[in-house]
């Protein structure tokens, strides 16, 4: 399947899920980020543009949170904080064709394992809270995909 099919699912799974909670901040990230992700389905450039633009301000505001966020564990805080950093850095500098684009995606192994150890170590429980980062965590693993 391909990853533009496969993250749009996952974004409207995800939006589904997180519809119905009484936390704003997971509806609206949970919202901008699907928003983001379904726009790019026109061919337009502008739309194409505004759904990048959207994601990245999505995961800078996801690594804002990281930041601010007091009832998290230091494992959970690093998780908030790589996966925002990495996927929005890897979208950046591939769309922008900047150098060293590849080696940023090399390293989307970082918040990949770091995503994989939190889930194991909460026994599933902080992907339930935060499903939202499950979206991030398939942007990581197709960035890293697209190298090979």
């Amino acid at each position: 399947m391909p990853p533009k099919i496969l993250m749009s699912l996952l974004a409207i799974f995800v939006l589904i899920k997180t519809y119905n909670l009484k936390n704003n901040f997971k509806k609206e990230i949970s919202l901008l980020l699907c928003f983001s992700i379904l726009i790019t389905w026109f061919d337009s450039t502008i739309f194409i543009s505004l759904g990048i633009i959207s994601f990245i301000l999505a995961s800078i505001w996801i690594i804002i949170k990281g930041f601010t966020m007091n009832n998290l564990s230091k494992i959970e805080k690093a998780n908030f904080i790589f996966l925002g950093l990495f996927s929005s850095l890897g979208l950046l500098f591939s769309i922008m064709h900047w150098p060293f684009s590849n080696y940023i995606s090399v390293s989307m192994v970082i918040p990949i394992i770091l995503y994989l150890y939190t889930s194991i170590k909460t026994q599933l429980k902080f992907n339930k809270n935060y499903l939202f980062l499950s979206i991030l965590a398939l942007d990581c693993i197709s960035q890293f995909i697209r190298l090979f």
